[in-house]
């Protein structure tokens, strides 16, 4: 008979293994710790916020017109163009 600690184990380790046999990423308790992945890249993520806001760097519209790096937001393009390529972006 198990004890109540090691029936606490158990069901923790199924947890985990059913988790990661279907591509969710858990720690070593069994526990989700990024349930949000990236359907593209496969990226995955703790908040769906985050996700949603990593998702604009697989568009083009928050790409560098001189480089061609991809960022998560207009904001940060912005930063890019004005301080690596010295230019004032009107976005």
């Amino acid at each position: 008979m198990q004890t109540l600690l090691g029936q606490a184990e158990w069901i923790r380790k199924t947890a985990s293994l059913k988790k990661n046999s279907i591509g969710m990423a858990t720690d070593f308790h069994g526990y989700e710790l990024r349930p949000y992945a990236c359907d593209i890249c496969g990226a995955c993520y703790k908040h769906s916020s985050t996700l949603y806001s990593h998702k604009k760097i697989h568009t083009e519209e928050t790409a560098c017109v001189v480089c061609h790096k991809k960022f998560s937001s207009k904001n940060n393009l912005r930063k890019h163009l004005r301080f690596v390529h010295g230019k004032d972006p009107m976005i």
